[in-house]
């Protein structure tokens, strides 16, 4: 089977390295059977300090992987969201799988996570959301809908401009937001894509928004 890790330098020899923040499988090398996932984490990542990215490729012998212990999730689950919140929220857990196989969410697909979080919407309405999307390259439309059809219900409200230091696990925050905005436009516009024209307004008007609140360090 090959895999692939986006990253900023070459890795000839997979290691594990402390994460800086809560992952959804905890500590771990990271790799997907996706090269396209790999090269948009690695784009994401690109700026003028780090103009240049690798997709490293490795080949595993699956057939090893019966040699450790292992947890696998073919598809959203009730046990999968368990247990990627448990990594997430809970910083005394530590799971003892050698091997995690499952669906990665990227980081749209956390809007959801933050609604279940929230209380907004149920577990099983999360499973179904993210079963809708393809958790990589999905659309907001079925969320946007949830949202739309229960915001009168709830008295919690998300600020989908919130930006951290954290934000966009390790990727310019920005430009994440910026992606963020975009795709909320285009849904807004019926799935309409926008001309470059306009994909430059929202990145220059982006960066001025949050130009100071970057220079005071998220505060």
């Amino acid at each position: 089977m090959i895999v692939y890790h986006g990253s900023l330098e070459k890795i000839e020899t997979p290691e594990i390295r402390v994460p800086n923040r809560a992952l959804d499988y905890s500590e771990g090398f990271y790799t997907t059977t996706s090269y396209k996932q790999a090269e948009d984490w690695v784009r994401r990542k690109l700026d003028k300090d780090c103009p240049t990215g690798y997709v490293n490729t490795y080949e595993l012998d699956d057939s090893s992987i019966e040699k450790y212990k292992y947890l696998i999730f073919d598809k959203p689950s009730e046990e999968w969201v368990d247990f990627v919140m448990k990594n997430r929220t809970q910083q005394d857990f530590c799971h003892d799988y050698d091997i995690v196989y499952g669906p990665v969410a990227n980081d749209k697909v956390y809007a959801a996570f933050a609604l279940y979080e929230g209380g907004i919407i149920d577990k099983q309405n999360l499973i179904s959301e993210l079963k809708a999307y393809k958790l990589y390259e999905e659309s907001y439309s079925n969320l946007i809908t949830e949202i739309r059809l229960k915001q009168h219900e709830f008295n919690n409200h998300i600020n989908a401009m919130d930006i951290n230091s954290e934000y966009g696990d390790g990727a310019n925050p920005v430009i994440l937001k910026s992606e963020f905005i975009l795709s909320l436009c285009e849904h807004l516009m019926g799935g309409q894509s926008l001309g470059a024209k306009e994909k430059s307004i929202i990145d220059r008007c982006t960066a001025k928004v949050y130009r100071v609140y970057q220079q005071g360090n998220y505060s």
